[in-house]
Formats: structure tokens, sequence, C-alpha cells
């Protein structure tokens, strides 16, 4: 296991725990630890200067979120979903994600407007920057959803595309189509304008659906690509 990539900030203010969450948690959403890689708590707690026990919690965070698996051997891994499990995530995200764009509605008029569009072009311009793309991608998506005044329902949501945003990475990068195409942010904004209520959640539900269809069947090919692969010569 190596960790270098995305450093959280840490403050006088951010406990042990806090911070070895944030760090682990940005390195397995990044892709940066891949799914079925072992997580050891000493290697963490010594790259990280600290005890086990904030490692040890941090980890129990993780796997209330689904992003770690505990074995029965207590071997911490990233969790690894396969094709099915990322569509049933994507489902649930979508019936969740129309939900908020319904209930936000409502609040997105004025101002609210004039910040999506603002948001829209921030993230076309960042089309070719995987990186900033997808945090200025998530930033639209968060908005969307805060506006709606549903604290639980943003946390899920949330939780749901932490869970699958390595793979979304992971498909954005292998497109590597500057349009990004799939996404539809542009018929979102331009449903949340109208202000038509049912068309805005038809919308969104439809753009998170065509996501995941595109996200699954990549991971279908890239799955069928690794197994036709002729098995490695044993050494000698």
């Amino acid at each position: 296991m190596v960790l270098r990539g995305v450093r959280p900030e840490k403050s006088r203010s951010t406990s042990a725990q806090d911070y070895a969450y944030e760090f682990l948690r940005a390195a397995i959403v990044s892709g940066e630890l891949r799914g079925g890689e072992r997580l050891r708590q000493e290697a963490i707690a010594e790259r990280l200067k600290m005890s086990r026990i904030p490692v040890r919690d941090a980890l129990g965070r993780l796997h209330a979120e689904g992003l770690v698996t505990v074995q029965p051997n207590r071997a911490v891994i990233i969790t690894e979903l396969a094709p099915a499990d990322v569509m049933e995530i994507f489902e649930m995200r979508a019936a969740l994600e129309a939900l908020a764009v319904r209930v936000a509605l409502p609040n997105l008029r004025g101002e609210a407007l004039h910040e999506i569009d603002d948001l829209l072009r921030r993230m076309n311009r960042a089309v070719d920057d995987t990186e900033t793309w997808i945090a200025r991608h998530d930033a639209f998506h968060d908005f969307l959803h805060e506006s709606s005044g549903r604290p639980r329902l943003v946390a899920q949501i949330r939780q749901l595309r932490a869970a699958v945003q390595p793979y979304l990475r992971l498909y954005v990068e292998w497109k590597n189509n500057p349009t990004r195409h799939g996404f539809e942010h542009e018929a979102i904004a331009a449903a949340v304008v109208s202000g038509d209520a049912g068309k805005a959640e038809e919308i969104m539900h439809g753009h998170v659906m065509r996501a995941a269809t595109k996200i699954t069947e990549f991971l279908h090919t890239v799955r069928a690509g690794a197994d036709a692969a002729p098995a490695p010569i044993p050494s000698t």
C-alpha cells in the first residue's frame, strides 16, 4: 500500500480520527487506493504519524459507509464492486437525486439560477482536466441537492456517490472525451430554469441512469478484457 495523492487540510481543531478518515476516504474516492487492496493499520498509523487507535476508528467509519470491507480474518480491504453492484447504487442515486431536485426547485429561483449557470460554466471550462472537472461536477450536483434543505437526503446521496466515484473517475479517464458526453448537465440546468418540477425530476433521473449504463458497460468491457488476457508465464 502506497499513499501519495490528495491530502486533507489538518487544522488545530482536526482530531486524529477525523484526519485519518479524510485522508483514507480521499485516497479511496480518488482511486489512489484501488478495490481489493488491503489496508494495514500499522502502515497507515506510521504514515500519518499517529497511534493505531484513530486509524482503527477511521476504518470503522469507512466500513459503515461501505468503502471498506472487513473480512473474517479481520483484514480490511478496499471494497471492490461488481458492475451489478455499481448499477444498484446508481439506481438508488437516481431516485434520490431526482427527489432532491424536485424538492429543491422552489428554492432555485433568482440568484440561485445565476449560481447554477456559473457552476455549469466552471465545469465546462475544466473538460480537459479530470480532477478539476470531477470536483466541479460534484459542486454542481451538491448545489442542487443542498437547495432541497434536506440534510439527511443530501448525506445519503453523498455516501452513494462516494461509493461509485472511483468507477466514474476510471470511466471519465478512459473515455478521454473533452465534451464529457452522457452527463447532460445543460439539460438539467434548463429544466431547473423552466420551473417544471416534474420535468426536472425526470431529466435528473434519466441523467444519472444514462451515466450508470455507460459506466457499467465500461466495467463489463474491462472485466471481459481481463478475463481474456493470457495467464502470466510462471517464473522458474
